[in-house]
């Protein structure tokens, strides 16, 4: 079970690229995006941060799949989207 993310729906929401946010994050691209997928497990301190540089909730911003994909959080990017706010 690998935890998925909603970081490029609120990247979007918030009319930003992910260019932007794992330049922001200090990590490589192909980082980035085995996170975004499921295939890399997000550290803390990476959660802790994407959180701050977003201001989004941890809670919003991942979540676990079951083996089925099935969501196993109430959490989605619905849920998500309308509390991202553009910032600097």
């Amino acid at each position: 079970m690998g935890k998925r993310t909603n970081i490029s729906a609120i990247l979007q929401h918030q009319g930003r690229s992910d260019r932007w946010f794992y330049q922001r994050m200090g990590v490589s691209e192909s980082l980035f995006y085995a996170i975004e997928k499921g295939e890399r497990r997000p550290t803390e301190e990476y959660q802790r941060k994407a959180a701050e540089l977003l201001d989004i909730p941890i809670e919003l911003l991942f979540f676990a799949h079951d083996s089925s994909g099935d969501v196993e959080s109430p959490t989605s990017v619905d849920d998500a989207a309308p509390l991202a706010r553009v910032g600097g």
